[in-house]
């Protein structure tokens, strides 16, 4: 079995309505087999996943037990709306409805700590290898590193919905919120919505959301958009979005790295906090096992809360 691991890699839109309501553990998965696909590879492709290196370039604990029931949740068949070129007899645009889990099976290694995973044929055509040429239109980018290195599941979420419109010359989009909670998973098929309250979505979505993408390469304000309600005062209706896209690593001239460096790079800048100067020293006088060993160690203790400043223990921790 192949394990390449670019950082970019391409999926059509129309994956964004099949890839909510996900937790942040079956996003991880999901980016991880994503990154493996290859444009020669068919739907019986099997794609292996280290526990290991899962909690390595997420910083997070697995659960075994946990994962199991996961993979089986990802498995299991849902419903989908997907947008179709068919027309009815008055012309008005007709929807298909797929019914498909994300993987179609997960065979665990008892004693090995890897899970292999083939991912269902109805959602395979929506995932593109990288090494084409993206022009917009349909399509997105998705940094699978940067993504993995998010915190909350509404950061991941965020990130997928808004790279697709990196690539548009406005840099913006507006969202019903209805649809915007939709997207993200706050608000399922049935209407239940779990923020109810302008308040309470901006508090616990879309500021923590705000917040995790300022360590990636796609940044963005918003502005709710309120609509007047009779003798009620005013009712957020829609969402409108800008972004900001920052694709340049500002290496010094005569810098050559790896992918695996430019990843990491990546990873001490923005989500450790150094400098791009202190980034490129520790990239130049530590071997790429040593920074992962690091870093996890780091991120752990981060998120364990015995460190408050990030940024200065890292730099403490490889001396620059």
């Amino acid at each position: 079995m192949d394990k390449v691991k670019p950082t970019m890699v391409l999926f059509e839109n129309s994956l964004n309505r099949i890839a909510v309501n996900l937790s942040k553990l079956q996003r991880n998965l999901f980016y991880m087999v994503c990154s493996q696909i290859q444009p020669d590879h068919t739907a019986e492709t099997i794609y292996e996943i280290s526990a290991i290196e899962l909690m390595e370039r997420t910083g997070d604990k697995i659960n075994y037990a946990r994962l199991r029931q996961q993979t089986l949740q990802l498995i299991h068949p849902k419903e989908f709306e997907m947008p179709s070129n068919r027309v009815d007899k008055e012309g008005k645009p007709r929807k298909n409805v797929l019914q498909t889990g994300l993987f179609a099976s997960a065979l665990y290694l008892e004693g090995e700590g890897t899970v292999q995973l083939t991912i269902s044929a109805h959602v395979r055509p929506f995932i593109l290898n990288f090494s084409e040429k993206l022009k917009g239109g349909n399509f997105s980018q998705l940094d699978v590193d940067l993504v993995l290195a998010l915190r909350s599941k509404y950061g991941q979420a965020m990130y997928q919905q808004l790279t697709q419109w990196r690539f548009h010359a406005d840099k913006g989009h507006m969202y019903p919120l209805d649809e915007l909670k939709t997207l993200l998973g706050v608000m399922n098929k049935d209407g239940f919505d779990k923020y109810s309250k302008w308040g309470e979505f901006d508090a616990k979505v879309l500021k923590p959301a705000k917040r995790d993408l300022e360590k990636t390469d796609l940044q963005f304000t918003y502005e709710p958009m309120p609509a007047p309600r009779r003798g009620r005062g005013h009712k957020v209706t829609h969402v409108k979005f800008m972004l900001s896209v920052d694709d340049d690593r500002n290496f010094p001239p005569g810098f050559v790295i790896s992918e695996e460096h430019t990843t990491l790079f990546d990873r001490l800048v923005k989500q450790f906090g150094l400098r791009k100067d202190q980034a490129q020293t520790v990239l130049l006088n530590f071997p790429i096992k040593e920074i992962n060993k690091r870093l996890y160690d780091l991120h752990i203790q981060h998120n364990d809360k015995k460190i408050s400043n990030l940024g200065a223990y890292t730099a403490k921790s490889f001396g620059v």
